[in-house]
């Protein structure tokens, strides 16, 4: 395999780009081809001490299926081993589900189907970076399903400190809801205990639905969930109305309370926690009198009684909404208000992030879908699809539970994975690949094409928001250059495992790739701010 390398502190002009530019990023590139195959799909990375590992795959030709290999890298991205890992898998019906990192350890999720007895098993082996061999396979779970062919749905997690990992498997059976299996497993991802009979019933009958899950330090998992209320006039619960719970799950117990919200209908939430343990119930509440979002709320729980310590709601202002709209879309704005009915829409809650100065980000996506249907003159018709990521929409609450900033970072994107949010010391960054046009302090509009052509083509860069919500934009790659145009296309920050904190610097692992057959791995360095 040919690995390029490319380290540059990166210096772009002033001139040409009006805008900060972020000191000491180091940028390293390798590419991801294999020299079997010219397709390669990356599927997961890591950072260790010693250096990386790529978990990726290659379709086989012929018969069909996918061949994986797990690839450990140097600090400089320069491979030292690929191991096909595919190899010792001859069954078809045997599938590679993922790679996940715990503490020291990489264990390696698998199922395989049997199809004439209608049951999926789950495996875990562990890979071990100093030899790069697999252990052999240990079975984990089985399960039959009353539909041929369903397999195992499961997800993973892992604690804040990284030390322990879950697996959750959805049990689908004749009941429309289904039971749940957790098992727990340690650092040597050996099991600490398994729960295999959870249901999610409410009191009264009515189905309960989990909305989101973490994994505690000492093992134990909290779970948010709620159900959906009757209509009742009388006691002014609305159609679709939900309560909310959550439930702390251990081996032995299921321990549930239902969370106060005063009154307030809740809208996209979110169940965190952070490294230092702290459990946090947040997101955001309707306006009752319209369709839209009124505000945004965080509440602490106690870990232990899961009672409600603090809280924080604060609704949306006029000048908040209205931010960035035209001057015709702020007048008609104006009139809505007036009525009471000026709210936001289709906005989910994405990240909550706690900073080194004890406040905490909450970041919402604006998120919305487009079907277009187009008929031709004969009478087919063609089903388009869109999925559209628009404004981030961040709220910044000190440790004392006060308002710091509400602010927006206005963009529009229609491809999933062209962005990120990142927590470094006090600051959040957001990445982007963005076109340079929109990049410079110039305005667009009175330029003539040929000076507009001298920024044609992308940009890679990071916008920092301070905790009063100022923004500052840096330029992190031009893609023009000569070094980096064959990777001028940014897919997707690989989170997690892949975003190092160090004292004094954050490392990021990106994607890049030019049409579906050029991949490469990307690295930027770059040191803390205050």
């Amino acid at each position: 395999m040919k690995t390029i390398i490319a380290i540059a502190l990166l210096l772009l002009s002033n001139i040409l780009f009006a805008q900060e530019q972020y000191e000491n990023v180091t940028i390293t590139f390798a590419e991801l081809k294999l020299e079997k195959s010219k397709t390669v799909k990356l599927i997961s990375t890591f950072k260790v001490d010693e250096g990386y590992i790529v978990f990726k795959k290659e379709p086989i030709r012929g018969p069909g299926g996918w061949r994986y290999f797990i690839e450990t890298r140097d600090t400089d991205l320069k491979v030292v081993s690929t191991i096909d890992v595919s190899q010792q898998f001859e069954d078809e019906n045997y599938i590679i589900e993922r790679i996940i990192r715990v503490g020291n350890s990489y264990a390696l999720f698998s199922t395989k189907t049997f199809r004439k007895e209608g049951k999926t098993e789950l495996y875990l082996q562990t890979f071990n970076w100093e030899s790069g061999e697999l252990s052999s396979t240990k079975k984990i779970h089985s399960q039959t399903s009353p539909r041929r062919g369903q397999g195992i749905h499961f997800t993973t997690k892992t604690s804040v400190n990284d030390k322990l990992l879950m697996y959750e498997v959805y049990k689908t059976g004749k009941d429309k809801l289904a039971r749940k299996h957790y098992t727990v497993l340690d650092e040597a991802l050996e099991v600490l205990w398994t729960n295999d009979n959870v249901f999610y019933k409410a009191d009264d009958g009515k189905d309960y639905y989990e909305q989101s899950v973490v994994l505690g330090n000492n093992g134990e998992i909290y779970a948010l969930g709620y159900k959906i209320l009757t209509r009742n006039r009388k006691a002014g619960i609305k159609q679709g109305e939900k309560e909310f719970e959550i439930a702390r799950i251990t081996e032995d117990d299921i321990e549930t309370i239902k969370i106060d919200v005063k009154g307030h209908k809740l809208d996209d939430v979110q169940l965190t926690q952070t490294k230092d343990g702290a459990l946090f119930f947040g997101g955001y509440y309707l306006n009752k009198d319209v369709y839209g979002i009124e505000g945004v709320f965080l509440l602490t729980l106690d870990k232990e009684s899961l009672e409600v310590e603090d809280e924080f709601w604060s609704e949306f202002t006029h000048d908040f909404i209205t931010e960035g709209w035209s001057e015709r879309k702020t007048k008609k704005a104006k009139k809505i208000d007036d009525k009471g009915k000026l709210a936001l829409t289709n906005l989910y809650l994405r990240n909550v992030l706690k900073h080194d100065d004890g406040s905490i980000s909450l970041v919402g996506e604006r998120y919305w879908v487009t079907i277009t249907t187009t008929t031709t003159a004969n009478g087919g018709t063609t089903t388009r699809t869109t999925y559209h990521y628009g404004d981030l929409v961040i709220t910044r609450i000190s440790n004392s539970g006060e308002l710091l900033s509400q602010s927006k970072y206005q963009k529009h994107k229609t491809h999933f994975g062209a962005h990120d949010v990142v927590g470094v010391g006090n600051n959040l960054f957001v990445l982007i690949l963005e076109k340079k046009i929109k990049l410079i302090d110039k305005d667009v509009k009175t330029m003539e094409k040929k000076e507009r052509k001298k920024y044609d083509g992308w940009a890679f860069a990071a916008t920092k928001i301070n905790s009063e919500g100022k923004q500052s934009p840096y330029m992190l790659i031009d893609y023009t250059a000569a070094e980096y145009v064959k990777f001028r296309r940014y897919d997707k920050v690989y989170r997690n495992s892949s975003i190092v904190r160090n004292d004094d610097k954050v490392e990021l692992l990106v994607v890049t790739y030019k049409g579906s057959k050029k991949w490469a791995l990307g690295r930027f360095s770059f040191t803390k701010e205050d």
